[in-house]
C-alpha cells in the first residue's frame, strides 16, 4: 500500500530509497510500477551490505530492465554516522541458514568478537557464535544528498531503524514524503513514535513487532513490525 501510493501521488519524477534491500524486493517493483504509470523520470537507491545480496540486487535490477540511470547501489550499512562497523553475515555453527538465500536478517553487530576480532579469510566470529565482515557505514542523510524530493523511504535494518531516522530527521523533514520502516523491538518502536509525532509527521499505520493485530485487511501476524508516516510538509495527500 505505501510503495503503490508512493507512486499514485508522485507526477514527473518517482525517487525512491530501500535501506537493507536484500535482493530489491521493494523497490524494483517501485520502479515497475512507475513505469507503468507513466511516470518518465525514476531513480531507485539500494543500499545493502551483505555482498551475496548486493550481487542478486544488481542481477534483479538488471533482470526488470532498469536502466543504470535509474538506479544507485550503495554496498553499506547504514546506522547514524560514517565509518566501519562489523556486520553479521552467517550464524553460529549448527543451526544451518548460513547460506544467504535462506537468511535475511543480517545486521550491524554491537557485540564482541572472538580471538581480538582477527580477520581470518575477511571474517571474524563473534561471542554468540555468528559470523561477520567489516563493512562501510554511511549515515541515511549522505544518502539522500542531491536526490531532491524522495516520495518513499522503505527500511528493514534489523534494529538500527532508530538511529537512522534520528541521525536523519532533519534531512527527513525537508526531503522524504513518505517513510515506511520494519521494526525489531518495542523501545525502537517506542523512539520512532516519539521522535516523528513530535516531528508532526502523521502516521498511517503502526503495527508492533511479534504480534497479532486486528487490520482493516484481517487478522495479522507480524514479526517484524510496521510503521507507516507521511510528511505533511511536502504532501497534500489525505491520510
Amino acid at each position: 500500500m505505501d510503495l503503490l501510493s508512493a507512486v499514485a501521488a508522485a507526477d514527473e519524477r518517482f525517487v525512491m530509497l530501500e535501506i537493507g534491500a536484500g535482493f530489491g524486493r521493494w523497490g524494483v517493483p517501485g520502479a515497475r510500477a512507475a513505469k507503468l504509470a507513466g511516470i518518465p523520470h525514476i531513480l531507485i537507491g539500494f543500499a545493502e551490505a551483505e555482498p551475496t545480496h548486493c550481487r542478486w540486487l544488481r542481477q534483479h535490477v538488471c533482470d526488470n530492465g532498469l536502466m543504470p540511470h535509474e538506479v544507485l547501489f550503495w554496498d553499506c550499512a547504514i546506522s547514524d554516522s560514517a565509518g566501519e562497523t562489523f556486520f553479521y553475515t552467517s550464524m553460529p555453527e549448527g543451526q544451518g541458514a548460513d547460506a544467504p538465500g535462506l537468511w535475511y536478517g543480517q545486521g550491524i553487530s554491537r557485540e564482541e568478537t572472538v580471538d581480538g576480532g582477527r580477520e581470518a579469510e575477511g571474517q571474524v566470529r563473534f561471542a554468540s557464535g555468528y559470523g561477520g565482515i567489516r563493512v562501510k557505514m554511511k549515515p541515511l542523510s549522505e544518502l539522500m544528498d542531491g536526490l531532491g524530493t524522495i516520495d518513499l523511504i522503505d527500511m528493514d535494518v534489523q534494529g538500527e531503524e532508530l538511529k537512522i531516522v534520528k541521525g536523519a530527521i532533519d534531512a527527513l523533514d525537508m526531503r522524504a514524503r513518505r517513510l515506511h520502516i520494519g521494526t525489531h523491538n518495542a523501545s525502537v518502536e517506542r523512539g520512532l513514535r516519539q521522535i516523528l509525532g513530535q516531528r508532526g509527521w502523521i502516521n498511517l499505520f503502526d503495527y508492533a513487532s511479534n504480534s497479532t493485530a486486528a487490520t482493516p485487511f484481517g487478522t495479522v501476524h507480524f514479526q517484524d513490525g510496521v510503521q507507516s508516516w507521511l510528511n505533511p510538509r511536502l504532501t497534500t495527500e489525505a491520510p
